[in-house]
């Protein structure tokens, strides 16, 4: 797994075990890869304390300063654990609206890779969804309770388009879900989820379509699909053995679900829904529902030509 060269490691500067193993998997990674590491923290932005800095000023300085100074305490503290012996290692503290200054400092280094721990309060990692959608390169989201290393990885691809860009996505998430298996010594997984286009209207009493006919229809999607997705593996580079390549009927974020869970899935490698050149288009509802529900690791992989619609 050479992929990733410049990676930019976004702290949590509470202590904790979870912070601690997802620290353990980003210098692992990091060393496999002869990358360098960027730990960043980031400054906490209320409006109550934009208030508070009008009225007093020195005041507000003072303990933003103190804040910040821990902050970095906590930074410096953790790069002194012997994790990080023999790697190129810096640190930094960013500014502002947390997801605009980690995609800035993303633009500004050439990061290749952003990763944090996974936020689980409330069920949901708001920062890590704005991350999804807007920044320009892979972000991964790492659980933190997962202890061990990841075992068994699963790759979500989309072999029922033939846009160029969805192929060249389909084939990064493939080279990565391979790579990452074999480092860890794990099982990699393919996975395409598929549904007959129009089915609840060809069952209406306007098309009343028999079922004998739908069910011969979805045999005939299935094998074509299925011959399409061989060799989309073949075409990157892999094999598929019996029982990794999944071919599942339902919808995409249930299927999904469904198949970690069948499989205990320790990373999920999934591409972002999105057209070249076009800034700011979100990813779909699916990759945020699976964010939200599942709670193994998530790496997403943006399209060639993504534009995130922050600027420098």
């Amino acid at each position: 797994m050479k992929r990733f060269k410049n990676i930019l490691y976004v702290v949590d500067t509470e202590p904790s075990p979870e912070e601690a193993n997802v620290s353990d998997k980003v210098a692992n990674l990091a060393k496999l890869n002869n990358a360098r590491v960027t730990l960043a923290g980031i400054s906490d932005e209320h409006p109550l304390l934009e208030q508070f800095n009008k009225l007093l000023s020195a005041k507000f300085e003072k303990l933003e300063d103190q804040l910040t100074s821990q902050k970095m305490s906590a930074i410096q503290e953790l790069l002194s654990t012997d994790r990080w012996k023999g790697l190129e290692v810096e640190s930094c503290f960013l500014h502002g609206k947390d997801f605009v200054s980690i995609i800035q400092k993303v633009l500004q280094d050439k990061h290749d890779l952003v990763i944090k721990k996974r936020t689980t309060a409330e069920d949901e990692d708001a920062l890590a969804m704005r991350l999804f959608r807007k920044c320009p390169c892979p972000v991964w989201i790492i659980d933190g309770s997962q202890s061990t290393d990841f075992k068994k990885v699963l790759g979500a691809i989309d072999v029922n388009s033939n846009e160029n860009e969805t192929k060249q996505l389909n084939k990064k998430i493939i080279e990565l879900t391979s790579s990452l298996a074999q480092r860890e010594s794990g099982e990699a997984h393919y996975l395409h989820a598929w549904e007959l286009p129009h089915e609840v209207m060809l069952r209406s009493p306007r098309f009343n379509v028999a079922e004998q006919e739908l069910v011969q229809m979805k045999q005939d999607l299935a094998t074509t699909l299925e011959e399409t997705f061989q060799k989309t593996l073949a075409e990157a580079g892999v094999a598929g053995p019996p029982g990794h390549v999944h071919l599942e009927e339902g919808e995409v974020s249930k299927v999904i679900q469904y198949v970690m869970d069948s499989l205990e899935i320790d990373v999920l490698i999934m591409g972002s829904i999105a057209r070249s050149g076009i800034p700011g288009l979100l990813i779909g509802n699916s990759a945020e529902k699976i964010l939200t529900e599942t709670k193994c690791s998530v790496l997403a992989v943006k399209p060639d030509g993504f534009i995130s619609p922050v600027t420098e």
